[in-house]
């Protein structure tokens, strides 16, 4: 780089080869602040969804069970609700493109609720229904009894109800 002595007041003046120079170093690091940008919430979510090992919050390979089930749309035609937050005892695991979602669990923790976060890209009401019983989403949730070590449980079809239909039916 160029730098001349400049009287007081004025800024230092760069080569035609140095303002370059500078401009594609600007572009790089640009460049890499907007990989990283999408790279990063990728590559933290992609352990989401029961890995096996064992961390804090995290039950021990033999210490765990598993949950699983399917979040649908009762208006359409039962698609898959995807994207929607699942949570149980303090794990969260967002469903995928077939609305399934699998958590790995403590075992032995007592009966439990498994609770929704619908999208935010669809308005859903606030209630669900599974096995015919309806119930709050967000703060009921879905009761899971006590599990033993390996167990697999399943919730089944979780029925969410978007706004592009009527309100649910009434709790009784």
């Amino acid at each position: 780089m160029m730098f001349g002595r400049q009287p007081q007041g004025d800024a230092p003046v760069l080569s035609p080869m140095a303002a370059k120079s500078a401009r594609g170093l600007l572009r790089g690091v640009r460049w890499l602040l907007a990989t990283l940008l999408v790279f990063i919430p990728v590559l933290m979510s992609a352990g989401c969804g029961g890995s096996s090992s064992s961390g804090p919050g995290q039950p021990s390979g033999n210490q765990a069970a598993r949950v699983v089930g399917r979040l649908v749309d009762f208006y359409s035609d039962s698609a898959p609700v995807v994207g929607a937050t699942v949570t149980l005892q303090g794990r969260s695991v967002i469903t995928g493109a077939d609305g399934t979602f699998t958590l790995s669990v403590a075992a032995g923790q007592g009966t439990t609720n498994l609770t929704i976060q619908p999208p935010t890209s669809i308005n859903f009401y606030g209630t669900g229904v599974v096995g015919g019983q309806p119930f709050d989403l967000r703060s009921e949730g879905v009761s899971v009894p006590t599990l033993t070590v390996d167990q697999n449980y399943s919730v089944g079809d979780i029925l969410m109800y978007s706004e592009a239909g009527p309100p649910p039916p009434p709790r009784i």
